[in-house]
């Protein structure tokens, strides 16, 4: 895990500084393979944990209006598709695989799947905040991102847990070594379900396969809005 501190006041800065580090850099463009010296998972603390969800509101909005070509997505900012699930109401993990499912239009009988695992759990008394990830639509999403040949997609997810979740283990591929495929994350957002000490005790845990931006600001404490 690396930490880099970045000195900004406003929301408007600090969008601009993660959209530079979700690009690919021009020798990813020319050869078709990323750059091995930047992980492809982001972590974003915001100032303090403060505004960290308005900073991946807007940059999911900025990439989905480049994709739409309004105007042409800045070279490198190229996703096919925006992925953004708010899970800062935390449920449980099966319902951001859901969510993630729902993003990705998976069909029917992978959706059903969701639906009858859960009446399994009802009929157990399995808690909803206990419920985990089904192998089964793991592998239905992991078949359909791998399908989508030339496809670069971007997941934005508030985590409203108080531990790191993997993708991996909702199914979505592995965005280490060569992916293309970008994560950005934080803690919470604007369901502050849990103390700050321990969001930063979850910090202190998490993998070697996150990077972390933090903010300071140079002049105030709290993020101005624009």
């Amino acid at each position: 895990m690396g930490t880099e501190v970045i000195k900004v006041d406003t929301i408007a800065g600090a969008v601009e500084r993660i959209l530079q580090e979700l690009k690919e850099d021009n020798d990813e463009e020319a050869t078709g393979t990323p750059s091995r010296g930047r992980h492809n998972v982001i972590y974003f603390d915001g100032w303090g944990g403060l505004g960290a969800s308005a900073v991946l509101r807007e940059v999911g909005r900025r990439l989905i209006a480049h994709r739409e070509r309004r105007p042409p997505a800045a070279a490198g900012l190229e996703f096919s598709q925006v992925i953004h699930i708010d899970c800062s109401k935390w449920e449980s993990r099966r319902a951001m695989q859901r969510a993630l499912a729902e993003q990705l239009q998976l069909p029917a009988p992978a959706m059903t799947m969701f639906d009858t695992a859960d009446e399994d759990d009802d009929y157990q008394g399995v808690g909803k905040g206990s419920r985990r990830e089904i192998p089964k639509v793991a592998r239905e999403i992991f078949e359909h991102v791998q399908k989508q040949l030339g496809s670069r997609f971007l997941v934005i997810f508030n985590n409203g847990s108080c531990e790191e979740i993997d993708l991996e283990n909702l199914g979505f591929p592995p965005l280490s070594g060569y992916s293309r495929n970008k994560a950005l994350w934080t803690f919470q957002g604007g369901f502050r379900l849990h103390p700050r000490w321990k969001v930063e005790e979850a910090q202190g845990s998490m993998s070697s396969k996150t990077d972390v931006l933090d903010l300071i600001s140079e002049t105030v404490k709290r993020p101005i809005r624009r």
